[in-house]
Order: C-alpha cells, then sequence, then structure tokens
C-alpha cells in the first residue's frame, strides 16, 4: 500500500513552491509582452531596434533561468510537499519553456531583414495578441494555485483552477487557428516574398505559436499534477 505524504503540513512549516512557481511565472508573462514590441520593430523593418529587444529579451529570459534554478535548488525533498516534487518539476519544464521559445522568436526576426506584406504583417500582430492573451491567462491560473496552495487544496477552489486550466487551453486552440491561417497567407506570398522569406516567417510563425502551445502543456501539467494528489 502506498502512503500518502501529508498534504496540510507543509503551509505550517515551510514557504509554498507555488509562490516560487508564480513569481517565475509572472516574470515569463512579462517577457512574452515583449513579442508585441518585436514584431512592430521587425515588420517596420527597424532591425536596430529588433537587436536591441533581442538583448533586452536575452538578459530577461536569463534571470527567468535562474528563478528557475533557485525553485529547483529550494524544493525540499522531504515529506511536506503537498504535491509530487516529480510532478512540481515537470510543470516547471513547460513553464520556462515560455520564455525559451519567446527568446526564440526575437532572435529569429534578427537573422533577416523582414519584407512583410500587410496581410502578413497584421496576421502576425494577431497572432502574437492570441499568445499574449493565452499566456495572461496561465500566468492568472498560476497566481490562483498559489494562492489556493497557501491554505489547503479544497474541492471548490481547484475546480475554480481547473476551470482555468481548460480556458487556457481553448485561448491556445485559438491561437492554433489563427497561426495555420497565417501560414497560408505566408504560402500564398512567395511570389512578393520568395522561398526565402517563405520559411524564415514560416518558421517565425512556428516559433510564436509555441509560446502557447507550452503554455498549454505547463496546463495540462498541473491538471495531472492536481489530479494525481
Amino acid at each position: 500500500m502506498k502512503i500518502r505524504k501529508p498534504k496540510t503540513l507543509f503551509s505550517v512549516f515551510l514557504p509554498s513552491p507555488f509562490t516560487g512557481l508564480a513569481e517565475h511565472a509572472e516574470m515569463t508573462g512579462k517577457l512574452v509582452h515583449r513579442l508585441r514590441d518585436a514584431v512592430e520593430a521587425f515588420c517596420d523593418g527597424d532591425q536596430g531596434r529588433v537587436r536591441e529587444l533581442e538583448d533586452e529579451v536575452s538578459r530577461e529570459e536569463h534571470r527567468i533561468d535562474v528563478r528557475k534554478r533557485e525553485i529547483r535548488e529550494n524544493l525540499p525533498k522531504g515529506v511536506f510537499l503537498p504535491v509530487e516534487r516529480s510532478d512540481l518539476l515537470a510543470f516547471l519544464k513547460p513553464q520556462d519553456s515560455i520564455a525559451d521559445f519567446a527568446e526564440d522568436v526575437v532572435h529569429i526576426m534578427s537573422l533577416r531583414p523582414g519584407k512583410v506584406p500587410e496581410e502578413i504583417r497584421k496576421g502576425l500582430s494577431e497572432l502574437v495578441d492570441a499568445v499574449v492573451r493565452t499566456v495572461d491567462a496561465y500566468v492568472e491560473m498560476v497566481d490562483k494555485l498559489s494562492r489556493v496552495a497557501k491554505f489547503s487544496f479544497r474541492g471548490k477552489d481547484i475546480a475554480q483552477v481547473m476551470d482555468e486550466i481548460s480556458r487556457v487551453e481553448e485561448l491556445e486552440h485559438e491561437t492554433d487557428i489563427i497561426e495555420m491561417s497565417l501560414g497560408r497567407k505566408i504560402f500564398a506570398a512567395e511570389g512578393e516574398i520568395g522561398p526565402a522569406g517563405v520559411y524564415h516567417l514560416s518558421e517565425l510563425a512556428k516559433a510564436i505559436g509555441e509560446v502557447a502551445n507550452n503554455a498549454a502543456r505547463a496546463a495540462d501539467r498541473l491538471r495531472t499534477m492536481i489530479c494525481r494528489r
């Protein structure tokens, strides 16, 4: 028979690990918001500004990585964790990947000056806005979880978190639809932007979409973590 770990003593004796996860998520959300500025600069052909943003995003992503390592190193290995330690680490990985892909997005923009037809520009802006909405919902979800975990995992509160998980996944699905539409526009513009332009913009759209995909993956990991309690 498996002996279950105590769930409520953790909040009495140790700080909740979800507080650090919420701080990490908030930092990640702020970084994702920078993608709007980057897309605007890229579409304007302002490569100097894109490179400035690349440096800024890279520095911030490093800070987020440092915070991730702190969370990992400070997770206790004793009996007081309210959830499985392995589940927490599995949850942290895709959350951290949100920032990783945001950094990749700006790097891809820096590789080649943008020759962006108006329809594609609108599509990129729409895609980034959808990604920001998804990540904002994700950050709110993790913040809610951190507040719930301070007291206990009560059924009503957990039900609200589960609803927010579903909301993140719905927004990510909407992002997928926008990304597919943008992909069609990119390939339709091959005569104007050339094969290299099609490849570059396709990789850019894919990387932007992966930001939201990782938010949904982290949300799904959270669902698993809750259900395994």
